[in-house]
Protein backbone atom coordinates (compact mmCIF):
# COMPACT_ATOMS: atom_id res chain seq x y z
CA UNK A 1 0.00 0.00 0.00
CA UNK A 2 2.86 2.32 0.94
CA UNK A 3 4.46 1.59 -2.40
CA UNK A 4 1.22 2.39 -4.17
CA UNK A 5 0.94 5.66 -2.24
CA UNK A 6 4.50 6.45 -3.15
CA UNK A 7 3.87 5.65 -6.82
CA UNK A 8 0.93 8.03 -6.72
CA UNK A 9 2.25 10.73 -4.42
CA UNK A 10 5.75 11.05 -5.87
CA UNK A 11 4.62 11.56 -9.51
CA UNK A 12 1.75 13.74 -8.29
CA UNK A 13 4.15 15.80 -6.19
CA UNK A 14 6.64 16.09 -9.05
CA UNK A 15 3.82 16.96 -11.43
CA UNK A 16 2.39 19.48 -8.95
CA UNK A 17 5.78 21.14 -8.48
CA UNK A 18 6.39 21.16 -12.22
CA UNK A 19 2.97 22.58 -13.00
CA UNK A 20 3.34 25.16 -10.24
CA UNK A 21 6.70 26.24 -11.59
CA UNK A 22 5.43 26.38 -15.17
CA UNK A 23 2.35 28.36 -14.22
CA UNK A 24 4.42 30.73 -12.08
CA UNK A 25 6.73 31.35 -15.03
CA UNK A 26 3.72 31.93 -17.27
CA UNK A 27 2.34 34.56 -14.94
CA UNK A 28 5.74 36.10 -14.67
CA UNK A 29 5.93 36.30 -18.46
CA UNK A 30 2.44 37.84 -18.75
CA UNK A 31 3.28 40.36 -16.09
CA UNK A 32 6.54 41.19 -17.87
CA UNK A 33 4.63 41.82 -21.10
CA UNK A 34 2.16 44.08 -19.28
CA UNK A 35 5.01 46.03 -17.67
CA UNK A 36 6.70 46.30 -21.08
CA UNK A 37 3.52 47.82 -22.49
CA UNK A 38 3.36 50.22 -19.54
CA UNK A 39 6.97 51.13 -20.19
CA UNK A 40 6.35 51.80 -23.88
CA UNK A 41 3.28 53.88 -23.05
CA UNK A 42 5.28 55.89 -20.51
CA UNK A 43 7.86 56.66 -23.19
CA UNK A 44 5.22 57.46 -25.83
CA UNK A 45 3.57 59.84 -23.39
CA UNK A 46 6.86 61.65 -22.81
CA UNK A 47 7.42 61.78 -26.59
CA UNK A 48 4.00 63.37 -27.08
CA UNK A 49 4.74 65.86 -24.32
CA UNK A 50 8.05 66.75 -25.97
CA UNK A 51 6.36 67.13 -29.38
CA UNK A 52 3.68 69.38 -27.92
CA UNK A 53 6.37 71.40 -26.14
CA UNK A 54 8.30 71.92 -29.36
CA UNK A 55 5.10 72.82 -31.27
CA UNK A 56 4.40 75.52 -28.69
CA UNK A 57 7.94 76.91 -29.13
CA UNK A 58 7.52 76.97 -32.93
CA UNK A 59 4.24 78.84 -32.51
CA UNK A 60 6.07 81.40 -30.37
CA UNK A 61 8.75 81.89 -33.04
CA UNK A 62 6.05 82.15 -35.70
CA UNK A 63 4.31 84.89 -33.71
CA UNK A 64 7.62 86.78 -33.71
CA UNK A 65 7.70 86.44 -37.51
CA UNK A 66 4.22 87.99 -37.65
CA UNK A 67 5.61 91.02 -35.81
CA UNK A 68 8.09 91.59 -38.63
CA UNK A 69 5.49 90.81 -41.31
CA UNK A 70 3.11 93.41 -39.91
CA UNK A 71 5.64 96.20 -39.36
CA UNK A 72 7.63 98.27 -41.82
CA UNK A 73 10.54 98.41 -39.39
CA UNK A 74 10.78 96.76 -35.99
CA UNK A 75 12.74 98.81 -33.47
CA UNK A 76 14.95 97.28 -30.76
CA UNK A 77 12.46 98.44 -28.14
CA UNK A 78 9.51 96.83 -29.96
CA UNK A 79 11.50 93.60 -30.29
CA UNK A 80 12.39 93.66 -26.61
CA UNK A 81 8.81 94.30 -25.49
CA UNK A 82 7.33 91.64 -27.77
CA UNK A 83 9.87 88.93 -26.92
CA UNK A 84 9.63 89.72 -23.20
CA UNK A 85 6.07 88.38 -23.15
CA UNK A 86 7.00 85.32 -25.24
CA UNK A 87 9.99 84.45 -23.07
CA UNK A 88 7.89 84.86 -19.93
CA UNK A 89 5.60 82.10 -21.24
CA UNK A 90 8.38 79.95 -22.72
CA UNK A 91 11.22 79.97 -20.19
CA UNK A 92 13.04 77.09 -21.88
CA UNK A 93 13.77 79.10 -25.02
CA UNK A 94 17.45 80.02 -24.77
CA UNK A 95 17.08 83.10 -26.99
CA UNK A 96 14.91 84.79 -29.63
CA UNK A 97 16.84 86.63 -32.33
CA UNK A 98 16.45 88.73 -35.47
CA UNK A 99 19.06 88.11 -38.18
CA UNK A 100 18.88 90.48 -41.17
CA UNK A 101 20.56 89.85 -44.50
CA UNK A 102 23.39 92.40 -44.82
CA UNK A 103 25.35 92.84 -48.04
CA UNK A 104 29.06 93.61 -47.78
CA UNK A 105 28.53 97.09 -49.24
CA UNK A 106 26.16 97.87 -46.34
CA UNK A 107 28.33 96.34 -43.61
CA UNK A 108 29.85 99.58 -42.26
CA UNK A 109 26.50 101.40 -42.24
CA UNK A 110 24.80 98.48 -40.51
CA UNK A 111 27.48 98.28 -37.80
CA UNK A 112 27.26 102.02 -37.19
CA UNK A 113 23.48 101.82 -36.76
CA UNK A 114 23.71 98.96 -34.28
CA UNK A 115 26.45 100.72 -32.30
CA UNK A 116 23.86 103.34 -31.37
CA UNK A 117 22.39 100.70 -29.04
CA UNK A 118 25.52 98.60 -28.44
CA UNK A 119 28.69 100.75 -28.72
CA UNK A 120 30.93 97.67 -28.96
CA UNK A 121 28.80 95.99 -31.67
CA UNK A 122 30.73 94.22 -34.43
CA UNK A 123 29.95 91.49 -36.96
CA UNK A 124 31.89 88.51 -35.65
CA UNK A 125 32.69 84.89 -36.32
CA UNK A 126 33.80 82.11 -34.00
CA UNK A 127 37.35 80.74 -34.02
CA UNK A 128 36.92 78.51 -30.96
CA UNK A 129 34.34 77.96 -28.24
CA UNK A 130 33.91 81.24 -26.38
CA UNK A 131 36.30 83.18 -28.66
CA UNK A 132 34.90 85.56 -31.28
CA UNK A 133 36.80 87.66 -33.83
CA UNK A 134 35.83 90.20 -36.48
CA UNK A 135 34.06 88.43 -39.35
CA UNK A 136 35.98 87.91 -42.56
CA UNK A 137 34.84 89.62 -45.73
CA UNK A 138 32.06 87.78 -47.59
CA UNK A 139 29.33 88.79 -50.04
CA UNK A 140 26.52 88.53 -47.50
CA UNK A 141 26.32 88.42 -43.72
CA UNK A 142 23.61 87.17 -41.42
CA UNK A 143 24.54 88.83 -38.09
CA UNK A 144 22.49 88.56 -34.91
CA UNK A 145 21.02 92.08 -34.71
CA UNK A 146 18.31 91.80 -32.04
CA UNK A 147 18.72 89.36 -29.15
CA UNK A 148 16.61 88.60 -26.09
CA UNK A 149 17.42 87.83 -23.37
CA UNK A 150 20.80 89.52 -23.60
CA UNK A 151 22.10 88.17 -20.31
CA UNK A 152 23.77 84.82 -20.87
CA UNK A 153 23.74 85.23 -24.68
CA UNK A 154 26.18 88.15 -25.04
CA UNK A 155 28.58 86.28 -27.35
CA UNK A 156 25.81 85.69 -29.89
CA UNK A 157 25.18 89.42 -30.54
CA UNK A 158 26.72 90.28 -33.90
CA UNK A 159 27.63 86.66 -34.67
CA UNK A 160 27.49 86.06 -38.43
CA UNK A 161 25.57 82.82 -38.88
CA UNK A 162 26.84 82.60 -42.47
CA UNK A 163 30.33 81.97 -41.07
CA UNK A 164 29.25 78.50 -39.90
CA UNK A 165 28.43 75.79 -42.46
CA UNK A 166 25.69 74.12 -40.40
CA UNK A 167 23.86 77.36 -39.71
CA UNK A 168 24.34 78.61 -43.29
CA UNK A 169 22.87 75.39 -44.67
CA UNK A 170 19.74 75.82 -42.55
CA UNK A 171 19.44 79.49 -43.59
CA UNK A 172 19.65 78.51 -47.26
CA UNK A 173 16.97 75.81 -46.90
CA UNK A 174 14.64 78.16 -45.02
CA UNK A 175 15.18 80.93 -47.59
CA UNK A 176 14.65 78.71 -50.64
CA UNK A 177 11.57 76.91 -49.31
CA UNK A 178 9.93 79.67 -47.29
CA UNK A 179 9.39 77.08 -44.55
CA UNK A 180 10.54 76.65 -40.96
CA UNK A 181 13.94 74.99 -40.87
CA UNK A 182 16.12 73.76 -38.01
CA UNK A 183 19.82 73.07 -37.84
CA UNK A 184 21.19 69.72 -36.88
CA UNK A 185 22.56 69.34 -33.36
CA UNK A 186 25.35 71.83 -32.65
CA UNK A 187 27.17 73.68 -29.88
CA UNK A 188 25.81 77.21 -29.39
CA UNK A 189 28.36 80.04 -29.45
CA UNK A 190 27.12 81.17 -26.01
CA UNK A 191 27.29 77.64 -24.55
CA UNK A 192 29.42 77.48 -21.41
CA UNK A 193 28.91 73.80 -20.72
CA UNK A 194 29.13 70.72 -22.91
CA UNK A 195 25.50 70.67 -23.98
CA UNK A 196 24.09 70.53 -27.49
CA UNK A 197 21.46 72.81 -28.96
CA UNK A 198 19.77 73.66 -32.22
CA UNK A 199 18.43 76.74 -33.97
CA UNK A 200 15.10 77.12 -35.76
CA UNK A 201 14.80 79.67 -38.59
CA UNK A 202 11.71 81.30 -40.16
CA UNK A 203 12.39 83.56 -43.18
CA UNK A 204 10.87 87.04 -43.48
CA UNK A 205 10.38 88.37 -47.02
CA UNK A 206 9.28 91.56 -48.69
CA UNK A 207 5.77 90.92 -50.01
CA UNK A 208 4.87 87.27 -50.75
CA UNK A 209 7.47 85.73 -53.14
CA UNK A 210 6.48 82.43 -54.68
CA UNK A 211 9.53 81.42 -56.71
CA UNK A 212 13.03 80.40 -55.73
CA UNK A 213 14.70 83.46 -57.27
CA UNK A 214 12.17 85.89 -55.81
CA UNK A 215 12.57 84.37 -52.34
CA UNK A 216 16.33 84.82 -52.49
CA UNK A 217 16.03 88.39 -53.78
CA UNK A 218 13.29 89.53 -51.40
CA UNK A 219 14.63 87.98 -48.21
CA UNK A 220 14.85 90.63 -45.48
CA UNK A 221 16.15 88.34 -42.78
CA UNK A 222 15.17 85.54 -40.46
CA UNK A 223 13.64 85.27 -37.01
CA UNK A 224 15.03 82.40 -35.03
CA UNK A 225 14.71 80.55 -31.79
CA UNK A 226 17.73 79.14 -29.99
CA UNK A 227 17.28 76.03 -27.88
CA UNK A 228 19.40 73.97 -25.53
CA UNK A 229 18.23 70.41 -26.05
CA UNK A 230 18.62 69.46 -22.39
CA UNK A 231 16.46 72.40 -21.27
CA UNK A 232 13.80 71.50 -23.83
CA UNK A 233 13.68 67.80 -22.97
CA UNK A 234 13.86 68.29 -19.19
CA UNK A 235 11.10 70.89 -19.39
CA UNK A 236 8.85 68.48 -21.30
CA UNK A 237 9.41 65.35 -19.20
CA UNK A 238 6.86 64.79 -16.48
CA UNK A 239 8.63 64.98 -13.09
CA UNK A 240 9.17 61.55 -11.56
CA UNK A 241 7.83 59.71 -14.61
CA UNK A 242 11.17 58.29 -15.80
CA UNK A 243 13.39 58.30 -12.73
CA UNK A 244 14.12 54.59 -13.22
CA UNK A 245 14.59 54.86 -17.01
CA UNK A 246 17.77 55.50 -19.01
CA UNK A 247 16.98 57.91 -21.84
CA UNK A 248 18.83 58.98 -24.97
CA UNK A 249 17.82 61.43 -27.68
CA UNK A 250 19.55 60.75 -30.98
CA UNK A 251 19.57 62.13 -34.50
CA UNK A 252 17.58 59.60 -36.57
CA UNK A 253 19.76 60.15 -39.65
CA UNK A 254 22.94 59.78 -37.60
CA UNK A 255 22.45 57.46 -34.59
CA UNK A 256 26.01 58.21 -33.45
CA UNK A 257 24.94 61.81 -32.78
CA UNK A 258 23.43 61.71 -29.26
CA UNK A 259 22.80 65.27 -28.01
CA UNK A 260 20.97 64.25 -24.83
CA UNK A 261 21.61 61.45 -22.34
CA UNK A 262 19.75 60.90 -19.07
CA UNK A 263 21.20 58.13 -16.91
CA UNK A 264 19.06 56.69 -14.13
CA UNK A 265 20.69 56.36 -10.74
CA UNK A 266 18.27 53.63 -9.75
CA UNK A 267 19.22 50.00 -10.34
CA UNK A 268 20.82 48.35 -13.34
CA UNK A 269 19.75 48.87 -16.98
CA UNK A 270 17.85 46.08 -18.78
CA UNK A 271 18.89 46.49 -22.46
CA UNK A 272 16.72 43.55 -23.53
CA UNK A 273 13.68 45.80 -22.95
CA UNK A 274 15.01 48.74 -24.98
CA UNK A 275 12.28 50.71 -26.77
CA UNK A 276 12.69 53.34 -29.47
CA UNK A 277 10.13 55.92 -30.56
CA UNK A 278 10.56 58.38 -33.44
CA UNK A 279 9.43 61.94 -32.95
CA UNK A 280 7.59 63.57 -35.79
CA UNK A 281 9.73 65.69 -38.08
CA UNK A 282 10.38 69.08 -36.45
CA UNK A 283 11.27 71.73 -39.02
CA UNK A 284 13.46 69.27 -40.90
CA UNK A 285 15.00 67.77 -37.75
CA UNK A 286 14.23 64.10 -37.04
CA UNK A 287 14.91 62.67 -33.58
CA UNK A 288 14.52 59.25 -32.00
CA UNK A 289 14.05 58.52 -28.29
CA UNK A 290 15.87 55.38 -27.11
CA UNK A 291 14.81 54.22 -23.65
CA UNK A 292 16.07 51.38 -21.45
CA UNK A 293 14.31 50.61 -18.15
CA UNK A 294 16.22 49.66 -15.04
CA UNK A 295 15.42 46.63 -12.93
CA UNK A 296 14.00 49.03 -10.33
CA UNK A 297 11.34 50.13 -12.84
CA UNK A 298 10.24 46.51 -13.37
CA UNK A 299 10.49 45.57 -9.71
CA UNK A 300 8.31 48.47 -8.63
CA UNK A 301 5.58 47.33 -11.00
CA UNK A 302 5.78 43.63 -10.24
CA UNK A 303 3.21 42.02 -8.00
CA UNK A 304 3.62 38.91 -5.85
CA UNK A 305 1.22 36.95 -8.02
CA UNK A 306 3.78 34.61 -9.69
CA UNK A 307 5.19 33.55 -6.32
CA UNK A 308 1.71 33.17 -4.87
CA UNK A 309 0.76 30.82 -7.70
CA UNK A 310 3.86 28.74 -7.08
CA UNK A 311 3.29 28.36 -3.33
CA UNK A 312 -0.42 27.77 -3.67
CA UNK A 313 0.36 25.09 -6.26
CA UNK A 314 2.69 23.34 -3.83
CA UNK A 315 0.19 23.43 -0.96
CA UNK A 316 -2.75 22.24 -3.02
CA UNK A 317 -1.00 19.79 -5.29
CA UNK A 318 -3.45 16.98 -4.41
CA UNK A 319 -6.33 19.28 -5.41
CA UNK A 320 -5.29 19.37 -9.04
CA UNK A 321 -8.66 20.13 -10.48
CA UNK A 322 -9.36 22.92 -8.00
CA UNK A 323 -5.89 24.25 -8.59
CA UNK A 324 -6.35 24.27 -12.39
CA UNK A 325 -9.70 25.98 -11.93
CA UNK A 326 -8.07 28.62 -9.76
CA UNK A 327 -5.27 29.20 -12.28
CA UNK A 328 -7.74 29.55 -15.12
CA UNK A 329 -9.69 32.13 -13.14
CA UNK A 330 -6.51 34.04 -12.36
CA UNK A 331 -5.40 33.83 -15.99
CA UNK A 332 -8.75 35.20 -17.08
CA UNK A 333 -8.39 38.02 -14.57
CA UNK A 334 -4.95 38.95 -15.86
CA UNK A 335 -6.15 38.90 -19.46
CA UNK A 336 -9.05 41.17 -18.48
CA UNK A 337 -6.65 43.59 -16.78
CA UNK A 338 -4.41 43.59 -19.85
CA UNK A 339 -7.39 44.14 -22.16
CA UNK A 340 -8.72 46.97 -19.99
CA UNK A 341 -5.31 48.54 -19.85
CA UNK A 342 -4.97 48.26 -23.64
CA UNK A 343 -8.35 49.95 -24.06
CA UNK A 344 -7.30 52.74 -21.72
CA UNK A 345 -4.08 53.19 -23.67
CA UNK A 346 -5.98 53.36 -26.97
CA UNK A 347 -8.30 56.01 -25.53
CA UNK A 348 -5.30 57.95 -24.23
CA UNK A 349 -3.70 57.77 -27.68
CA UNK A 350 -6.88 59.14 -29.23
CA UNK A 351 -6.84 62.06 -26.78
CA UNK A 352 -3.19 62.74 -27.52
CA UNK A 353 -3.92 62.63 -31.26
CA UNK A 354 -6.71 65.17 -30.76
CA UNK A 355 -4.36 67.45 -28.83
CA UNK A 356 -1.77 67.30 -31.63
CA UNK A 357 -4.36 68.47 -34.22
CA UNK A 358 -6.11 71.13 -32.14
CA UNK A 359 -5.04 74.70 -31.52
CA UNK A 360 -4.25 75.07 -27.83
CA UNK A 361 -5.85 78.51 -27.45
CA UNK A 362 -9.00 78.40 -29.62
CA UNK A 363 -9.68 74.62 -29.52
CA UNK A 364 -10.29 74.53 -33.28
CA UNK A 365 -8.11 72.76 -35.84
CA UNK A 366 -4.48 73.87 -35.93
CA UNK A 367 -2.28 74.51 -38.97
CA UNK A 368 -1.08 70.91 -39.17
CA UNK A 369 -4.62 69.56 -39.21
CA UNK A 370 -5.58 72.16 -41.81
CA UNK A 371 -2.70 71.08 -44.07
CA UNK A 372 -3.71 67.42 -43.76
CA UNK A 373 -7.37 68.19 -44.60
CA UNK A 374 -6.38 70.40 -47.51
CA UNK A 375 -4.23 67.64 -48.97
CA UNK A 376 -7.00 65.05 -48.55
CA UNK A 377 -9.78 67.24 -49.94
CA UNK A 378 -7.57 68.42 -52.82
CA UNK A 379 -7.01 64.85 -53.97
CA UNK A 380 -10.73 64.09 -53.57
CA UNK A 381 -11.64 67.15 -55.62
CA UNK A 382 -9.30 66.06 -58.43
CA UNK A 383 -10.85 62.59 -58.48
CA UNK A 384 -14.44 63.82 -58.38
CA UNK A 385 -13.86 67.01 -60.41
CA UNK A 386 -15.50 69.21 -57.79
CA UNK A 387 -14.66 72.82 -56.90
CA UNK A 388 -12.98 74.05 -53.73
CA UNK A 389 -12.99 77.39 -51.89
CA UNK A 390 -10.61 78.70 -49.22
CA UNK A 391 -11.18 81.70 -46.92
CA UNK A 392 -8.25 83.40 -45.17
CA UNK A 393 -9.75 85.59 -42.44
CA UNK A 394 -7.52 88.17 -40.76
CA UNK A 395 -8.44 90.38 -37.81
CA UNK A 396 -8.10 94.06 -38.70
CA UNK A 397 -5.60 96.05 -36.65
CA UNK A 398 -5.15 93.20 -34.18
CA UNK A 399 -1.66 94.26 -33.19
CA UNK A 400 -3.11 97.57 -32.00
CA UNK A 401 -5.80 95.58 -30.14
CA UNK A 402 -3.14 93.55 -28.31
CA UNK A 403 -1.08 96.63 -27.52
CA UNK A 404 -4.13 98.53 -26.26
CA UNK A 405 -6.05 95.86 -24.36
CA UNK A 406 -3.26 93.39 -23.60
CA UNK A 407 -2.56 89.84 -24.71
CA UNK A 408 -5.09 88.27 -22.34
CA UNK A 409 -7.89 90.26 -23.99
CA UNK A 410 -6.38 89.42 -27.36
CA UNK A 411 -6.55 85.70 -26.56
CA UNK A 412 -10.20 86.00 -25.47
CA UNK A 413 -10.98 87.86 -28.70
CA UNK A 414 -9.42 85.04 -30.76
CA UNK A 415 -11.47 82.45 -28.86
CA UNK A 416 -14.75 84.26 -29.49
CA UNK A 417 -14.05 84.72 -33.19
CA UNK A 418 -12.98 81.08 -33.59
CA UNK A 419 -16.22 79.94 -31.94
CA UNK A 420 -18.31 82.26 -34.12
CA UNK A 421 -16.67 81.06 -37.34
CA UNK A 422 -17.12 77.44 -36.31
CA UNK A 423 -20.85 78.03 -35.73
CA UNK A 424 -21.28 79.27 -39.32
CA UNK A 425 -20.19 75.95 -40.86
CA UNK A 426 -22.95 73.36 -41.29
CA UNK A 427 -21.40 70.61 -43.41
CA UNK A 428 -19.20 67.86 -41.94
CA UNK A 429 -16.48 68.34 -44.56
CA UNK A 430 -16.15 72.10 -43.93
CA UNK A 431 -13.22 73.05 -41.68
CA UNK A 432 -12.30 76.11 -39.66
CA UNK A 433 -8.69 76.28 -38.48
CA UNK A 434 -6.28 78.72 -36.92
CA UNK A 435 -3.95 79.41 -39.84
CA UNK A 436 -1.40 81.58 -38.05
CA UNK A 437 -1.54 84.26 -35.36
CA UNK A 438 -4.71 86.29 -35.88
CA UNK A 439 -5.47 84.61 -39.23
CA UNK A 440 -8.11 81.88 -39.56
CA UNK A 441 -8.82 79.58 -42.50
CA UNK A 442 -12.14 78.17 -43.74
CA UNK A 443 -11.77 75.19 -46.09
CA UNK A 444 -14.95 74.59 -48.11
CA UNK A 445 -14.83 71.48 -50.34
CA UNK A 446 -17.30 71.11 -53.21
CA UNK A 447 -18.11 74.82 -53.02
CA UNK A 448 -18.24 77.15 -56.00
CA UNK A 449 -20.07 80.25 -54.74
CA UNK A 450 -19.06 81.15 -51.20
CA UNK A 451 -19.07 84.92 -51.39
CA UNK A 452 -22.39 85.12 -49.48
CA UNK A 453 -20.75 83.19 -46.64
CA UNK A 454 -17.77 85.57 -46.70
CA UNK A 455 -20.11 88.54 -46.24
CA UNK A 456 -21.95 86.67 -43.54
CA UNK A 457 -18.65 86.03 -41.70
CA UNK A 458 -17.82 89.74 -41.81
CA UNK A 459 -21.25 90.70 -40.48
CA UNK A 460 -21.26 87.96 -37.86
CA UNK A 461 -17.85 88.97 -36.44
CA UNK A 462 -18.80 92.63 -36.27
CA UNK A 463 -22.10 91.61 -34.63
CA UNK A 464 -20.09 90.20 -31.71
CA UNK A 465 -19.42 93.86 -30.83
CA UNK A 466 -15.98 93.27 -29.41
CA UNK A 467 -14.80 96.77 -28.53
CA UNK A 468 -11.79 98.01 -30.51
CA UNK A 469 -11.27 101.73 -29.88
CA UNK A 470 -7.84 101.50 -31.49
CA UNK A 471 -9.26 100.56 -34.92
CA UNK A 472 -9.48 103.48 -37.38
CA UNK A 473 -12.36 101.85 -39.32
CA UNK A 474 -14.80 100.66 -36.67
CA UNK A 475 -15.45 100.80 -32.96
CA UNK A 476 -15.66 97.00 -32.94
CA UNK A 477 -13.32 94.21 -34.06
CA UNK A 478 -13.66 93.58 -37.81
CA UNK A 479 -12.12 91.13 -40.26
CA UNK A 480 -10.85 91.13 -43.82
CA UNK A 481 -11.34 88.00 -45.91
CA UNK A 482 -9.46 86.67 -48.90
CA UNK A 483 -11.47 84.13 -50.92
CA UNK A 484 -9.67 81.75 -53.24
CA UNK A 485 -11.65 79.46 -55.58
CA UNK A 486 -10.42 76.69 -57.88
CA UNK A 487 -11.49 73.47 -59.56
CA UNK A 488 -8.43 71.34 -58.73
CA UNK A 489 -6.72 69.51 -61.54
CA UNK A 490 -3.46 67.64 -61.91
CA UNK A 491 -1.91 70.71 -63.53
CA UNK A 492 -2.79 72.96 -60.56
CA UNK A 493 -0.46 72.90 -57.51
CA UNK A 494 -2.24 72.75 -54.18
CA UNK A 495 -0.23 75.69 -52.84
CA UNK A 496 -1.82 77.89 -55.50
CA UNK A 497 -5.09 77.99 -53.58
CA UNK A 498 -3.39 79.27 -50.42
CA UNK A 499 -1.35 81.78 -52.41
CA UNK A 500 -4.39 83.18 -54.18
CA UNK A 501 -6.41 83.36 -50.99
CA UNK A 502 -3.49 85.26 -49.44
CA UNK A 503 -3.43 87.65 -52.42
CA UNK A 504 -7.17 88.16 -52.10
CA UNK A 505 -6.73 88.90 -48.40
CA UNK A 506 -4.14 91.56 -49.22
CA UNK A 507 -6.54 93.05 -51.78
CA UNK A 508 -9.27 93.22 -49.14
CA UNK A 509 -6.88 94.99 -46.77
CA UNK A 510 -5.69 97.42 -49.45
CA UNK A 511 -9.32 98.22 -50.28
CA UNK A 512 -9.97 99.48 -46.76
CA UNK A 513 -10.46 96.26 -44.69
CA UNK A 514 -13.73 94.98 -43.16
CA UNK A 515 -14.59 93.40 -46.52
CA UNK A 516 -13.75 90.44 -48.70
CA UNK A 517 -11.97 89.99 -52.01
CA UNK A 518 -12.30 87.06 -54.40
CA UNK A 519 -9.77 85.41 -56.73
CA UNK A 520 -10.62 82.55 -59.06
CA UNK A 521 -7.79 80.25 -60.12
CA UNK A 522 -8.50 78.98 -63.66
CA UNK A 523 -7.46 75.43 -64.48
CA UNK A 524 -8.01 72.82 -67.15
CA UNK A 525 -10.70 71.27 -64.90
CA UNK A 526 -12.95 74.31 -65.53
CA UNK A 527 -13.52 73.05 -69.08
CA UNK A 528 -14.64 69.61 -67.88
CA UNK A 529 -17.56 70.58 -65.58
CA UNK A 530 -20.92 72.28 -66.21
CA UNK A 531 -20.79 76.09 -66.15
CA UNK A 532 -23.91 76.39 -63.97
CA UNK A 533 -22.54 77.65 -60.61
CA UNK A 534 -25.93 77.44 -58.99
CA UNK A 535 -25.74 73.65 -59.11
CA UNK A 536 -22.93 73.64 -56.55
CA UNK A 537 -23.68 76.73 -54.46
CA UNK A 538 -23.06 76.41 -50.77
CA UNK A 539 -26.38 76.15 -48.96
CA UNK A 540 -26.60 78.01 -45.66
CA UNK A 541 -28.98 77.36 -42.79
CA UNK A 542 -30.45 80.40 -41.11
CA UNK A 543 -29.38 81.04 -37.56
Amino acid sequence: MNRKIALISIPTGVLGIGLSALLALKFYSLETQAIQKDFQQDINEQVHRLEAKIDAKLEAINSLKLLFDSSEQVTPKEFQQFTHNLLARHKDIQALEWVPKVKHADRATFIKQRQQNYPAFEITQQVSQGKMVRAQKRAEYYPVSFLEPFAGNELALGFDLASDATRKRAITLATDTGMVQSTSNLTLVQEQEEQKGFITFIPVYQDQPNTLDSRRQRLEGLVLGVFRISDLVNGAIQPGAIDAINLQLMDTSNPEDIPYVRQSRLGQPMPEHEYRSDLKSIAGQQWTIAAIPSNVYFNEKRSGLPWAVFWVGLVFTVLTEAYVFFILRQSKLVETVVRDRTKELEEANKKLSLISTTDELTHIANRRHFNDCLDKEWKRAIREQTPMTLFLINLDFFRQFNEGYGFVAGDECLKKIASQLESLLKRPADLVARFEGETFALLLPNTANAEPLAQRCIESIEALKIKHIYSPISEYVTVSIGVGFVRPAHDTPMTKLVEKATQALLQAKDAGRNQHAFIHIPSFADTLVPSDPASQELQFQSQ
